[in-house]
This record gives structure tokens, sequence and C-alpha cells, in this order.
């Protein structure tokens, strides 16, 4: 009895099969992804569009892509996620693929994944979703979103990513031990989403974000979107703030000037408010870092200038103080 050929390749699919499992069994990751392959190869077209053939086709890129994973071969794992001619597990596979390679701090690597076809619903989505990840805290998720929205050419998204990174390190804040860090952090943020509004024209130099979503530092009242806007600006007619670009570098402005006084008085410099930072300055003669804030926030200058002039009084009376 002669054999059909359909039958000859299943077998042979099915020997493939049997030494990927060999190679399973002792943990040989890149292995079964090969001979996984070579089950896959064996199947003609025509097997493949069977049910039958289909489900074998689903389980083996399921299985190349998760041993893919499991040796950090990304690349590998990235093509087997593609080529799932399941739609539910091509879209979760790209999803796990992006978190593990984020916890694994692959960001070049990730980067240079192209997901055509999907970079916004699936890649820039995840990492979205990333940012609020409490497991990933301290992985630098946004700064990764950034260099995502900069590569699109997406920069209003950009900065608002590092805006409102600044923002949640802002309330977090509060342990004294690591104040220089975070605030560094913070205001390397601010400075990410000013050179990113930047690229853009004065005019275009915003974007929206949803009022429950920041807790003002001691600024100015924000505008408000309301519902008479174009809907290109407001689409939902939801009540939204909108981040200018000057209110970012008066953020900035206030977090460099708390930096600056940490040097003298420590962690207490976190949560002092804009008024507080400029007397601050202005006891520890710190005059341009306290009319920088005050000039950026509108506060009045009447005791930066009065300190100042009781010190050169003095300075002309007594001459100035002999340093040590």
């Amino acid at each position: 009895m002669i054999r059909s050929q359909d039958t000859v390749y299943a077998d042979i699919s099915a020997f493939y099969v049997h030494v990927a499992d060999l190679f399973d069994n002792h943990k040989q990751d890149l292995y079964v992804i090969r001979y996984c392959k070579l089950a896959l190869n064996a199947f003609n077209e025509m097997q493949k569009s069977t049910p039958e053939g289909h489900t074998r086709c689903v389980q083996l890129w399921k299985r190349m892509f998760n041993r893919g994973l499991s040796a950090n071969a990304f690349g590998q794992a990235y093509w087997a996620a593609k080529s799932n001619p399941d739609q539910k597990l091509r879209e979760e596979g790209l999803r796990r693929l992006i978190m593990d390679m984020i916890k694994k701090q692959e960001v070049v690597s990730l980067h240079q994944m192209g997901f055509v076809g999907v970079r916004e619903r699936i890649f820039e989505k995840t990492l979205e979703n990333a940012i609020e990840d409490a497991s990933l805290a301290g992985l630098h998720v946004a700064k990764i979103v950034h260099a995502s929205y900069i590569q699109s050419g997406k920069y209003k998204q950009a900065a608002k990513v590092m805006y409102e990174n600044a923002q949640r390190i802002g309330r977090n804040n509060t342990n004294s031990t690591n104040f220089f860090e975070m605030a560094t952090e913070q205001a390397q943020s601010y400075l990410a989403a000013i050179n990113s509004l930047e690229l853009l024209t004065d005019r275009n130099a915003w974007f929206q974000i949803n009022s429950d979503r920041v807790v003002e530092v001691s600024n100015p009242k924000r505008r408000k979107i309301d519902v008479s806007l174009p809907m290109e600006v407001d689409p939902s007619g939801a009540r939204t703030d909108l981040v200018v670009i000057e209110e970012i570098r008066r953020e900035y402005e206030l977090i460099m000037a708390k930096l600056k006084l940490g040097k003298r008085i420590g962690a207490a410099a976190g949560p002092m408010n804009v008024k507080q930072v400029i007397a601050t300055c202005t006891e520890y003669q710190e005059y341009e870092t306290a009319a920088t804030v005050a000039k950026a926030f509108n506060q009045d200058m009447t005791d930066i200038f009065r300190s100042i002039t009781y010190k050169c009084m003095i300075m002309s009376e007594f001459g100035a103080p002999q340093k040590e």
C-alpha cells in the first residue's frame, strides 16, 4: 500500500514535534524552537488550511513564542508572536513580550522591533498601561514610552507622558532619604516634556490631561477646556486641563530651586510651596534663584529687593564679610 503524500508530511511533522518534546524535557528552548519550525515547514499550505492543521500551526507558533521568551530570544519570540494565525494569541503574545522586555530592561532591543501594523494599538497602548503597573516601579517605563512617542513623531504625547511622570514622582516623594534622587528625576522629566514641546510650533506647544490626574504644585490657575472649543481639541466634551509649555517651565524652575535649597536644608525643601521657596532662597541670599522662581510664578519681589538693599547697605558701611 502506497501512503499518501499528506500522510507522509504529517508523520514527518509529528516526528519533529516528538524531537521538540525531548528537548523540552531538558529545557533546551532554542532546539525546541528549531524543531517546531521544522514541524511547521513539513506541512503544506493545503494541510495548514484544514481545521486540524490550523490548530496544529497555532499551537506550534505559541510554543515557539513561549520558548523564545523563556530563553530571552526576544527576536524569535517576536517573530513567533507575529506569525501566529490566531489573532487573540498573536496580540496577547506581543503584549507579554513587551512587558517581559521592560522588566528585563531590554529597551534598545524593544525599540528595534517594528510592531508594524500594531504599533499604536498594541505597542504604545501596552507601554502606557505599563506606567501604571506598580510591579514595574523604578524601571523608568515613562522614559521608554517617551522614546517611543519621539520615534513616532508624537511630540505632544511624549511631553504628556513625562509631565505626568514628574507629577507622579512629586506625589510619591515623601521619603526624606531619597529626596535628591526623586527630585532629580522629577526635574529630568519636566525637562524632557519641555524639550518635546519645543519640537512643535508655539501655537501647538500644549497637551491635555484629565483633571483628576494631576496635583498642582503652587502654580497659577490653569486654563480649562470646555465644550465650546473645537472637537479636535476635546472630542469627548469633558472638562480637561490644558497644560502649556510655560507652565512646565515654571514647575521645572521650582524643582530646580528646591534642589539648590536641598544642599543647604536637605529634604525639608521638598514639601515647600512657591512662596516658601522664594522666602528661603532670599534668606540664604540665593537671590538669582529667588527672583527666577518669583518671576516664573508672577510673585511679588519686594522682599527679595529689600534683602538685597539691606545687604548692600551693610557692605557699604562695614565692607564685605571676610572669608575664612
